[in-house]
């Protein structure tokens, strides 16, 4: 792969991670359902990549009625989900001077975070300025 276009898909992950907070691991990720797969085909269009669902981002709810409560679930391709794990892995390995103190996931985040740009973890300018 491309070193440059590498570097923009860890970044990309890294945006993920970041937005949160978690510490996504393969399991975290669950292929979409039948149903799930139509009903993203509908509203995005026919893909020709796996889709999954993050199971430890919580689905918030679209539309509520009577009869049904409408969830929007978290959802990515086959190549985010790569990028996203990949930005894990750096994470743990860009902090492992920490590990001696087993740190946590969110710990590790703040370490780097003072090492990153905000425009790799996600923040704005202005959250930046105010901190």
């Amino acid at each position: 792969m491309n070193p440059l276009l590498a570097f923009f898909d860890l970044v990309r992950g890294i945006r993920v991670v970041y937005r949160f907070a978690v510490e996504l691991t393969e399991r975290d990720f669950l292929e979409l359902t039948p149903e799930q797969y139509e009903a993203y085909r509908r509203n995005v269009g026919p893909t020709d990549q796996r889709i999954y669902r993050m199971v430890l981002v919580e689905p918030s709810a679209i539309e509520r009625t009577a009869e049904k409560v409408t969830y929007e679930l978290e959802i990515v391709t086959e190549e985010e989900k790569r990028c996203i794990l990949a930005a894990v892995n750096h994470i743990r390995a860009c902090s492992k001077q920490l590990d001696p103190a087993n740190p946590t996931f969110a710990e590790r985040l703040e370490f780097l975070r003072k090492h990153l740009p905000p425009e790799v973890t996600g923040e704005t300018s202005t959250e930046v300025d105010s901190a």
